[in-house]
């Protein structure tokens, strides 16, 4: 889909797909005050699907399998893999359920609104926005963090690669599990490079405090001979 204007979508009731995989838009994509059509599951298929999902080759199991995946259809889902647009304008209440939203190689060049459409550029309303996925994209935080950038908000976006590094996480093995964290508490993965700065104070002033306290227990008991190295002070080329 090629569209040389915009694409509004805007107070509109959907169910269902919002297919616009490897969409080309030269300006607006607009999902805005948008109603997602209420999805209601059968009590019984609520308390029984989560034993029954994976069984397979069951006649009554795939009966109720597909029941619930039919009624499971109905929710809302928006799926902008590999399109490109100028810019996306969107609100929180218009976004859909977890595990619905794909944005893998979505490409958008600004977030943008209009006078009455609040503007979600904050770092912490936009991560809810990428976690909607049902899978870890990288891509996905390193194009916002762009955008965030060039819009004027490099802190926004450093927070962005930042959760990058740490919603990669659970995927590592229980090593890179124990190196990601610690990258991210002494130099948050190199993006806070000051971090480094404040860590390297706290261990000079610790290893200061260390040498100062042996150095006097040392002055104190070389009359002794309890201590191995006396201070320099103490020692004559003399002697």
């Amino acid at each position: 889909m090629n569209v040389d204007g915009d694409i509004l979508l805007d107070r509109g009731t959907f169910q269902g797909n919002i297919h616009l995989v490897s969409a080309r838009v030269d300006d607006t994509l607009s999902i805005v005050k948008i109603k997602q059509e209420k999805v209601t599951f059968p009590l019984y298929l609520r308390l029984l699907y989560p034993f029954i999902k994976n069984i397979k080759k069951n006649p009554i199991t795939s009966l109720l399998q597909k029941e619930y995946q039919t009624i499971e259809s109905h929710y809302m889902k928006i799926d902008l893999q590999f399109a490109r647009i100028g810019r996306l304008r969107d609100d929180e209440q218009s976004w859909p359920e977890k595990n619905n939203l794909n944005l893998d190689g979505f490409i958008y060049q600004k977030l943008g609104t209009d006078d009455n459409i609040k503007v979600l550029k904050d770092a912490k309303t936009r991560l809810k926005w990428l976690r909607l996925q049902p899978e870890f994209f990288p891509q996905t935080y390193e194009q916002l963090a762009e955008v965030l950038k060039k819009e004027g908000d490099p802190d926004a976006a450093t927070e962005i690669l930042i959760h990058k590094e740490r919603d990669i996480r659970p995927k590592l093995n229980r090593l890179s599990k124990f190196w990601n964290r610690f990258l991210d508490i002494t130099i948050a993965y190199g993006y806070k490079p000051t971090k480094a700065l404040v860590w390297s104070s706290i261990f000079i002033s610790i290893g200061w405090n260390l040498f100062a306290l042996g150095y006097d227990n040392c002055s104190n008991s070389i009359s002794n001979n309890k201590c191995l190295f006396s201070p320099a002070s103490e020692i004559s080329p003399y002697t």
